[in-house]
């Protein structure tokens, strides 16, 4: 036998399955994967690595028999250990809903079949990243919870607690007992702190997540250890206040040593808890990311560079909308969008800077003239104390780079045109009204001028 299937260098192998997996159509061509695994044990094994590697559940979108199936190969004592489908698992990702279902639905419409299927989870779950030597040969661990999506791709909030006892249990038991090094949150509420337990973790990504106020928990993690992350260095933050609160009080009295850092919100969600965060943990960062969406009509607070430090790179996006038709637009000016972004940028620069203005323009009105939106666009953004704030960073550290980008998105009426040539025309008009920024050194400056037709998706007043 083994001269009919000689042993393959493992590396070749793999090269042969990638490039198979590579084409669109075999990606879930069960049956051509089925034949990789009947040509021997190390085929098999190769290429349950790269089906298993990155492993998804949906509560409500798989079968109870595709569950149930899969706690099966999970938990088969036919393979060796380090054979089986869970050892091959380097990010394990839940999600509590998608297309619109709900798994309180599911659970009216078919008990029986939510019980097996939690049954089967809390199996799978029981199994993953229990292998303690894959650190030494290099594998991260990654674990992803979150509410799937709908039709619209907006996630869908869900309780941490309708999870039921059984699978909280056993995320518990996963948290506390394996070397998770990445751990993402997507649109949850209710989440207990004692969830971030991981002293691994490396890797946190929260977004739109609610946690329960320390006091409601049996455990004071203040009190267990001075550090809540004590090995963190990403960090990504998008509208999650009571994380913010719960970082930045006793939960934890040493700030852990983040690196880098990413901070989105929407201006009317804002808090000033986010800039506490910053202080808290942006003594030493080598990369921030700050994303702002919304209406500008207050400044923002600035940020307190005397506890925030960022040193190789720095990047802020201002996304906002002008609105062009008069009937929709409200009657309080915004705050120029320079004007905003000078009281966020660092008086000492990072050795790279990347600035992006992104405009909408609703409701494009052509009556008002060719370029009549346009030239809305540039009392909506100028003020003279963003170049010269460029100005004076670039004269003060030569090295610096720094790229201006602005982004005006011309949304349009239905039934109303918006050429090519007219985008040309605009974006060389803007262009001309901002030559000031291109003229500076280390400074690169660049306009685009696009067309979109979504304006039903932002019909939202009246």
């Amino acid at each position: 036998m083994s001269s009919l299937c000689p042993r393959l260098p493992a590396e070749l192998v793999d090269s042969i399955i990638s490039c198979t997996l590579e084409i669109p159509a075999n990606i879930n061509n069960t049956r051509m994967q089925s034949a990789y695994v009947l040509v021997g044990r190390q085929w098999r094994n190769r290429i349950n690595a790269q089906r298993y590697r990155n492993l998804s559940i949906y509560m409500t979108g798989h079968r109870t028999a595709q569950l149930q199936a899969l706690a099966d190969i999970c938990t088969s004592t036919v393979w060796n250990a380090k054979e089986g489908v869970a050892f091959h698992v380097q990010t394990f990702n839940l999600q509590c809903g998608i297309l619109g279902i709900t798994r309180d639905a599911t659970d009216t419409c078919d008990p029986e079949g939510s019980r097996i299927r939690d049954a089967a989870i809390v199996d799978v779950l029981g199994c993953l990243f229990r292998d303690k030597s894959r650190r030494g040969r290099g594998v991260s661990t990654g674990l992803s919870l979150g509410a799937g999506y709908h039709g619209t791709r907006k996630a869908r909030v869900f309780r941490f607690a309708t999870l039921g006892h059984e699978i909280i249990a056993a995320l518990d038991d996963l948290v506390r007992t394996a070397d998770i090094e990445r751990l993402t949150l997507k649109a949850i509420w209710g989440v207990p702190w004692s969830f971030l337990s991981p002293e691994t973790l490396r890797y946190l990504y929260i977004d739109q997540v609610k946690f329960l106020s320390p006091n409601d928990e049996s455990v004071d993690l203040s009190v267990s250890r001075g550090c809540l992350f004590p090995n963190l260095a990403y960090i990504h933050l998008n509208d999650s206040p009571s994380f913010v609160m719960g970082l930045t009080s006793q939960v934890s009295r040493t700030p852990p040593p983040v690196t880098t850092m990413e901070i989105a919100y929407e201006t009317q969600n804002y808090d000033e808890k986010f800039w506490d965060i910053l202080n808290h943990v942006g003594g030493n960062l080598e990369s921030l990311t700050i994303k702002i969406t919304g209406e500008f009509y207050d400044l923002c607070t600035p940020i307190d560079y005397r506890k925030v430090h960022v040193r190789d790179h720095f990047s802020i996006d201002i996304e906002y909308s002008i609105y062009d038709d008069e009937e929709e637009a409200d009657d309080t000016e915004q705050i120029p969008a320079f004007e905003t972004m000078v009281r966020l940028l660092p008086p000492t620069p990072a050795r790279e800077m990347h600035i992006v203005f992104a405009v909408s323009i609703l409701h494009f009105d052509p009556p008002h003239g060719a370029r009549g939106c346009i030239e809305d666009v540039f009392p909506g953004i100028y003020a003279p104390s963003f170049p010269e704030y460029l100005e004076r960073v670039t004269s003060e550290a030569p090295g610096t780079i720094i790229s201006v980008v602005l982004n005006v998105s011309v949304h349009v009426n239905p039934g109303v045109t918006y050429s090519s040539s007219a985008t040309k025309e605009h974006r060389a008009y803007l262009l001309d009204q901002f030559a000031c920024l291109s003229g500076m050194n280390g400074v690169t400056f660049r306009v685009d001028v696009y067309e979109h037709h979504d304006l039903h998706m932002f019909r939202l007043r009246g």
